[in-house]
Order: structure tokens, then C-alpha cells, then sequence
């Protein structure tokens, strides 16, 4: 018998019994030890930026670094290293960047058709304001016009009724009355401008309230516009997403709005890279929805990152 054989064969076997009973503990060393993005941080390369975008490639980098210290801050590790290799991170312009601009080009449209509208809105108001004045004056005038002409009409009733009395009196109330006709005849003459005055404004404010409608049609118009653009994007689209095929690791971004969004896109597929998946939390950066509205790493996501990165 070889006993040199047997012992070795005796020591493969606790080789292999050792390896098989603490498999999960050696795994979980060598993951803890290789795989971890707190001691080996995870490298990025930029890849493709395409100009579609309009956005500077050092613009680029300066968001993407942003939001690799968003997560670096929040566990306090360094997680990833700018480097010439590792995941690429590309910007790919299609159909959702390619709306996101149609909405922003309504949006301005509709913002200056907006500040028209209410800019011939207020001067309609103005308007309106100064014709009830001078409507307001006109009537006045009119009213006094008419009390004035019924005692004038009066008194030369009298007065050609008593033009054979008194010769002296005759020509001097003939002389007042004659005075009173001239006060009278610029009355209506005042009266005649008024109303041309009134006139006027009128016509301004029909060619307002034209201007107004037709604004308030481009205005339906465009908000239409906007919805059926809007309608164009799924509700879900992802605006970026995280591969790991074979290896092979990539960011594709595909659509943000501004900077801040752009880093908040970054930031949540960062999360993938580390070994996040998504969250139900809609204030969470790992949302399965990019919010419109701010969102940011919970104690929940960082309660997973810790557990990835073996610090519990």
C-alpha cells in the first residue's frame, strides 16, 4: 500500500470538504476583497457625446463627475475613478431628447404668446377703463346740452312773443339769446369731438378683442400642440439605462431636460453600477421614474449600498 498516495488523496478531500462547507464564507471574502466598489472603485470611461445634444463634452464630464460625488459623499468612499477604461458612458440622441426639445420649443412659444396675450389683455382693460370715462363725460355733456337748449329754445319762445313790446329789451335779449346760441352750438360742437374721441377708442378696443381672440385660437393651438407632443413620450421611458452584457458594461443616456436633470439621470443609473436596483420610493434616486421633481439617495438606497460595499 502507498501511503504517500493516501495522504494526499486525504488531503484533497479536506481540500475539498474545507471548500464546500465554507464556500459562502470564502465567497463572500473574495467578493468583500475583488468585487467591491469600495475598495476597488468602479472606472468610467466617456464614450459617445452626440452633438444632437448641443452640450460641451467637458460640460459632460463635469455632470457626470457630479453625480459620481453624489454617491461618493453620501457613504463617504471613493466609488469611481475616471479612467480610459472601464463602464462607457455615452449620450444617444433619438426620438425622447428629439421631443424633449419640440416641448421646450412650445414652451417658449407658448410663453411669448402668453406675455402678448396678456400684455393686449391689460391694454384692452385700459381701454375699456378710459371709454367708460369718456362715456361717463359724453353723457354729461349731453345731458346738460339738452338742459341747456330747452331753456334756450324757451326763452325764444318769450322773447318772439314780446318782440313788439319793449324795442330796447328786444335787442338786448336777442343779443343774450344770440349768446347763448354760440354757448349752445360749441356745446354740440364739444359734444361732435367727444364722440369722435369715443369713437376712436371703440375701434381700438374691437381691434384688441380681435387680437385677443386670434391669440387665444394660436394659444388653444399651441397647448394642443404640446399635448399631442407631450402624448408622443411614454409615460415610462426610461431616459437612460445601465448594460452589463458579458462584461461588456455601458450608461446610455438618451434624454434630460437641463443640467440638474441630466446629473439626476447619471446619479440613478450610478446606483445601478453599484448593484442597486429600483426602489418604490418616489423621492428615492433609484425611483424606477426620473421625478420632475428633486430626488436624492434615501437612508433606505444607502442601507442597501452599505450592505453591497460589506460596511454592516
Amino acid at each position: 500500500m502507498n501511503f504517500g498516495k493516501i495522504i494526499k488523496s486525504l488531503i484533497v478531500l479536506i481540500i475539498l470538504f474545507s471548500l464546500f462547507y465554507y464556500k459562502d464564507q470564502i465567497l463572500f471574502n473574495i467578493n468583500k476583497t475583488f468585487f467591491n466598489p469600495c475598495n476597488s472603485p468602479i472606472e468610467y470611461v466617456i464614450g459617445e457625446i452626440d452633438p444632437n445634444f448641443g452640450i460641451e463634452r467637458e460640460d459632460f464630464i463635469s455632470a457626470v463627475k457630479e453625480a459620481e460625488e453624489i454617491w461618493e459623499e453620501a457613504i463617504d468612499r471613493n466609488l469611481f475613478d475616471f479612467s480610459e477604461k472601464g463602464i462607457i458612458i455615452n449620450l444617444v440622441y433619438d426620438y425622447r431628447q428629439d421631443t424633449t426639445f419640440q416641448i421646450e420649443n412650445i414652451d417658449s412659444i407658448y410663453q411669448e404668446d402668453s406675455e402678448s396675450y396678456l400684455k393686449l389683455e391689460e391694454e384692452y382693460n385700459n381701454y375699456l377703463e378710459l371709454y367708460n370715462i369718456k362715456k361717463e363725460e359724453l353723457d354729461l355733456m349731453i345731458s346738460l346740452y339738452d338742459e341747456k337748449y330747452l331753456d334756450y329754445k324757451k326763452e325764444v319762445s318769450i322773447w318772439e312773443k314780446n318782440i313788439k313790446g319793449d324795442r330796447k329789451y328786444s335787442e338786448e335779449k336777442y343779443n343774450q339769446l344770440s349768446l347763448e346760441k354760440e354757448i349752445i352750438e360749441n356745446m354740440l360742437f364739444s359734444i361732435k369731438e367727444k364722440q369722435e374721441e369715443i369713437n376712436e377708442i371703440a375701434n381700438k378696443i374691437n381691434y384688441l378683442v380681435e387680437k385677443i381672440n386670434q391669440l387665444a385660437n394660436v394659444l388653444n393651438i399651441n397647448a394642443d400642440k404640446y399635448n399631442n407632443v407631450a402624448k408622443s413620450l411614454e409615460k415610462e421611458f426610461e431616459q437612460g439605462n445601465y448594460i452589463n452584457t458579458f462584461g461588456e458594461k455601458e450608461i446610455n443616456i438618451y434624454q434630460f431636460e437641463d443640467r440638474e436633470n441630466l446629473i439626476q439621470v447619471l446619479t440613478h443609473e450610478f446606483g445601478h453600477a453599484l448593484g442597486l436596483d429600483h426602489s418604490q420610493d418616489k423621492n428615492d434616486i433609484m425611483y424606477w421614474i426620473n421625478s420632475e421633481e428633486s430626488q436624492s439617495i434615501t437612508s433606505d438606497s444607502l442601507e442597501k449600498l452599505k450592505i453591497i460595499c460589506y460596511l454592516k
